[in-house]
């Protein structure tokens, strides 16, 4: 036994160092990050210990990310070998999970992406969507279409603003759509003779987005746990879901410098209840080396209904809402009160060294306070650190910082010299349960090496 635990042990090892004499790019970074921009042509390496299921796998990722301002492709491509066989059914040398769907195969294209995501005509992304919000992000906010790294879904997300009208839309995977949305826009006053003014800025916008493929109950086995299918996923009746919403936004300032845009959201979720969102986004770019954003929101909630349903973690909540229950059983089942809702959103760049972001949402229903904190510091002097932390459906204040069943992430860097540095990568991710009653469990990952970033 030992003999065949140190036969995997240096056949990983010699793989790890193939991949440096090959000068390709381990890339323990996971997408979660807050992104403080593409650096041209980077190449990365790295190597980490991780454990799934009592089994022990060296880890590396082979990938690179090449930026051509107006596109810009990211590949990846995960390697977990087994160096530890802790008994599970699976015990070949590289982890099935991460290449047993047709999906999988898809992932060793990370993204694809044209144009830019907040400012120009056009912007499209396929791969892995990124905070992934339409309109006011009163419907979709935030979403995130790979949270379990065991199962990868390449979406598609698109924007495109001709100015007198525009639309956006979103698949959450190309594989096997189930979440599909699409959002139109006008601003009346620009056809004929175009208005620049207040009321010229003014635009209308109609939401329709659907979850095709809801689950409602999950299916459960004897012994208490979620029934799963080959590949892992969780079983579930299921039921499609739909939502309409009707936005208007109103830039009252509209400068090069300072923006102030309040906006109102009517959303109904069909079967439901429906919701109000009254809104005041402001952008303050008083130099080049400093902005500042604010937003603040007042939320009516219906009877029913539930604020930014499609958000950062809804891939989770589809199946586990609050409880071992899905969402859609308990909108249906456990019918959340009329309420008062607020959100308050925080963000700043200071001088490229410093990118933060904060919001915080809450209402007057129980378990409904959620934060959602991002921040990245590019490379000061030696040192470069990204973090995220995502929880929802705390029952106060206080309860929004404790762990269990919260998303973080975080990345530190230490240049050493040159272009290499060494990193440690921990990750508190949402995986399938195997033995729980729930479908889904948090579990903690960390992954350590030397990483490189060329410009070319």
């Amino acid at each position: 036994m030992l003999i065949r635990y140190c036969t995997r042990f240096l056949f990983s090892i010699s793989l790890v160092v193939l991949g440096w004499g090959m000068a390709l790019a381990a890339q323990p970074q996971s997408y979660l990050l807050p992104q403080a921009g593409y650096q041209s042509g980077s190449i990365t390496s790295g190597l980490g210990w991780t454990q799934h299921s009592g089994d022990h796998f060296v880890s590396m990722d082979v990938g690179t990310v090449v930026n051509l301002r107006a596109f810009r492709v990211g590949l990846h491509v995960p390697l977990n070998l087994r160096v530890h066989d802790g008994g599970v059914a699976d015990d070949g040398i590289v982890r099935k999970e991460d290449w047993d769907e047709v999906s999988d195969w898809f992932r060793v294209i990370r993204f694809i992406e044209v144009g830019s995501p907040y400012t120009g005509p056009y912007y499209g992304r396929y791969g892995e969507l990124v905070a992934a919000t339409m309109g006011h992000g009163t419907i979709v906010d935030g979403y995130y279409n790979t949270l379990d790294p065991d199962h990868y879904q390449g979406g598609i997300q698109f924007r495109l603003d001709l100015r007198k009208y525009g639309a956006e839309f979103l698949i959450d995977n190309l594989a096997g759509p189930e979440i599909i949305g699409l959002r139109t826009f006008v601003r009346p006053l620009q056809f004929g003779n175009p208005r620049t003014d207040i009321l010229g800025r003014t635009a209308v916008g109609l939401t329709v987005v659907s979850d095709l493929n809801a689950p409602r109950t999950l299916e459960i086995n004897p012994d208490g746990s979620v029934v799963q299918n080959d590949v892992g996923l969780p079983q579930a009746s299921r039921e499609s879901t739909t939502f309409l919403g009707l936005d208007m936004e109103m830039p009252l300032v509209s400068t090069q410098e300072f923006h102030v845009i309040p906006y109102l959201d009517i959303n109904g979720h069909i079967g439901q209840g429906a919701g109000g969102h009254l809104g005041l986004r402001n952008i303050w770019l008083p130099s080049t080396v400093f902005e500042l954003t604010f937003r603040l929101e007042y939320q009516l909630l219906g009877e029913g209904y539930i604020p930014s349903y499609i958000n950062n973690l809804y891939e989770v909540e589809r199946f586990q809402y609050l409880g071992s229950q899905t969402k859609l059983s308990v909108l249906e089942d456990q019918t959340p009160q009329s309420a008062n809702g607020v959100m308050v959103e925080l963000g700043s760049k200071i001088f490229d060294a410093l990118h933060v972001r904060g919001r915080y949402m809450a209402s007057e229903r129980n378990q409904d306070d959620a934060v959602w904190l991002q921040a990245t510091m590019p490379y000061l002097g030696k040192v470069r650190a990204s973090a995220t932390y995502i929880k929802r459906n705390a029952a106060s204040l206080g309860e929004v910082f404790d762990l269990d069943g919260a998303l973080l992430v975080g990345d530190v860097r230490y240049r050493v010299f040159g272009a290499l540095a060494l990193q440690v990568l921990f990750a508190r991710e949402w995986r399938t349960s195997q033995e729980s009653g729930t479908a889904f469990d948090t579990v903690d990952t960390w992954q350590a090496g030397l990483v490189a970033d060329f410009t070319l």
